[in-house]
């Protein structure tokens, strides 16, 4: 019986030791997948991450469109590069700043109600001082006679920051104007 005992305590005191080896490891895991889990994305579904280049560059387009918006040229061209490079589909050639800002500056002279935003918007950071936005460009305006007119077109964007962020290049990849300001220009 003495025996009996001995093998019921070796049994009871493993069998404890085994379960705490579990518990540790299940603890060990439950820590691992909550160190891991949620670190490093935001909400997919809205383009805004935790990545401060993603957030800048958000900021920035949303500052630009709204000036846009509020028909608020200097504002506007306070986001782009003096060193544009401006592409249109369709055109046989690059184009610089100056030429984007007077083809801005018709467009906000021709147009009234103008609603303009990037949807589908994907920030990519290029290393610290550059990023390229993808996204499809919407807006609808009032033209000079008053006609309601909307456009949607893919576009990209590439950033860079010397002292601050600033338009280096804007590419619009849409090759049938439709009523846009641009088209008795290009």
């Amino acid at each position: 019986m003495h025996l009996l005992n001995r093998s019921e305590i070796l049994y009871s005191t493993l069998k404890n030791i085994f379960r705490s080896i579990f518990l540790v490891f299940l603890f060990l895991g439950f820590l691992i997948l909550a160190g891991c889990g949620g670190g490093g994305g935001g909400d997919p579904g809205n383009g805004v991450g935790n990545d401060p280049i993603e957030v800048e560059i958000n900021s920035d387009i949303d500052v630009f469109l709204a000036a846009i918006s509020k028909q608020d040229l200097p504002q506007a061209m306070e986001h782009v590069d003096s060193n544009l490079q401006y592409f249109r589909a369709g055109s046989s050639s690059v184009q610089g700043f100056s030429y984007f800002r007077a083809l801005l500056s018709l467009f906000l002279e021709g147009a009234t109600s103008i609603n303009i935003e990037l949807r589908d918007r994907g920030v990519t950071p290029d290393g610290e001082n550059s990023a390229i936005v993808r996204g499809t460009l919407v807006y609808n305006y009032r033209d000079a006679s008053k006609v309601y007119k909307e456009m949607s077109e893919t576009c990209e964007i590439k950033y860079e920051r010397v002292s601050r962020w600033g338009i280096l290049s804007f590419s619009r990849f849409r090759k049938v104007p439709n009523g846009n300001p641009e088209s008795s220009s290009s």
